[in-house]
């Protein structure tokens, strides 16, 4: 069950883990409520916290999870960071389905990708 939990979290309070700034220390994203809307933030193990994307649409079947290595690389292209960079962190996905956005760390903020749309969220 925990390994469950750590693997893809879900709902409008969802927290993952993973090494997402790529400097080999475990950090935190937690979906936050803010006022109307959510919010996905990074908690860097350094101590401070960088914002992903503010406008976030949590349904009912929202999720937040690691993507796997192997699905990463039109994520990365779309971000212009090198294979050898993508594959030294965790990428996350997060969304309600067929829109399910990737947020890739471009070593000074996070560029997300819409694969729906192929451009970038604001």
């Amino acid at each position: 069950m925990l390994i469950a939990m750590l693997l893809a979290a879900t709902g409008p309070n969802a927290v993952l883990a993973g090494d997402f700034d790529r400097d080999g220390r475990p950090d935190r994203i937690r979906v936050m409520k803010d006022g109307a809307k959510h919010k996905l933030v990074l908690y860097r193990s350094l101590g401070d916290s960088v914002p992903i994307e503010t406008n976030v649409e949590v349904g009912d079947t929202f999720t937040l999870t690691k993507v796997p290595r192997d699905g990463r690389a039109t994520a990365c292209a779309f971000a212009s960071i090198s294979r050898f960079n993508c594959e030294a962190g965790d990428v996350v996905r997060y969304g309600n389905g067929p829109d399910d956005a990737m947020a890739i760390w471009n070593n000074s903020r996070f560029i997300v990708y819409r694969p729906s749309s192929n451009r970038e969220a604001r």
